[in-house]
């Protein structure tokens, strides 16, 4: 009797597993073994990475830039019918510098090393010399004989200010005959001759022609510039600052924003200057002109 128990009893708990068994692989589980997880793709070596860009480094420019003067034909022409635009002849100047301006066309000005060629060339200035160099064949950047004046003489490997004029400082006090001839290469004047000579009176406040930061005016001209207004009233470096007033036509020499001169400025008329700001520019806004110096009662402020 008790055997059969036994056995009994072992019969049920195979049944039992098996019908655990049966449940689990029913719903899914039991031996049914999950797929094992894919490895990650392994990085290639750094060696074997493409570059960063396949396109061929530029290559770098070699030789040398030619620029070609155009060929002129004719001689040159003065629009005006004066060689000297300014100074005008007979004015009085109140400043020790003076921009010597010319008025010609059909004229190209080029380096003085340059051999002759017609159209080309260069030009010379003069102060005080009586009676200019103009005959064929002589040499036009001498004072000659008699005189006790100064000579410039101006092309692109010289002190030139602008092509078409020069910045003359430390004129002193006085009647000056300013003159101007265009000329050839070899300093030889043109055929025909072009040339021309005015007569002016210097009344600057450095008698003795120190060099100054003034620009040339006229004396009916003189005004101390006064400010109004100026906007915006802060800004970074590039900012533009329309700056109202009076007396900014022909005067203005230098515009400044605290201790820091504006990086340029436009006279736009006798009422308006537009300056931009240079970088770290704080403080009043000052024009100062040959007459004086005008300040702002307002600050700008750099940021």
């Amino acid at each position: 009797m008790k055997k059969t128990a036994i056995s009994l009893g072992k019969k049920l708990m195979v049944l039992g597993v098996v019908t655990m068994l049966v449940a689990l692989t029913a719903c899914g589980g039991g031996g049914t073994t999950p797929a094992a997880s894919s490895p990650p793709a392994s990085k290639p070596p750094a060696s074997s990475a493409p570059p960063a860009s396949s396109a061929p480094a530029s290559p770098k420019p070699t030789g040398k830039v030619t620029v070609t003067v155009p060929d002129v034909t004719g001689p040159p022409v003065i629009p005006s019918g004066r060689l000297i635009a300014l100074p005008k002849d007979g004015t009085t100047w109140a400043s020790n510098t003076i921009q010597v301006t010319l008025d010609y066309k059909n004229f190209n000005v080029v380096k003085r090393s340059s051999t002759n060629k017609p159209g080309n060339g260069h030009f010379i200035l003069y102060d005080n010399v009586d009676t200019l160099p103009t005959a064929k064949g002589e040499n036009a950047s001498v004072v000659p004989a008699g005189s006790s004046g100064k000579i410039i003489t101006i092309g692109d490997d010289s002190m030139a200010f602008q092509i078409m004029g020069f910045i003359w400082r430390g004129i002193p006090n006085g009647v000056h005959k300013i003159g101007a001839q265009l000329v050839n290469n070899d300093n030889t004047p043109l055929e025909p001759p072009v040339w021309d000579l005015v007569t002016i009176t210097v009344d600057g406040p450095f008698p003795q022609g120190t060099p100054t930061a003034s620009v040339e005016i006229q004396k009916k001209q003189i005004a101390k510039p006064t400010i109004a207004s100026f906007s915006p009233t802060s800004g970074g470096a590039g900012t533009k600052v329309t700056i109202t007033g009076k007396a900014f036509d022909s005067v203005v020499v230098i515009v400044e924003f605290g201790d820091t001169k504006a990086a340029s400025f436009t006279v736009d008329s006798a009422t308006q200057i537009t300056a931009v700001v240079g970088e770290g520019a704080t403080g009043k806004v000052a024009v100062t002109s040959a007459s004086g110096k005008a300040i702002s009662n307002d600050t700008f402020t750099f940021k």
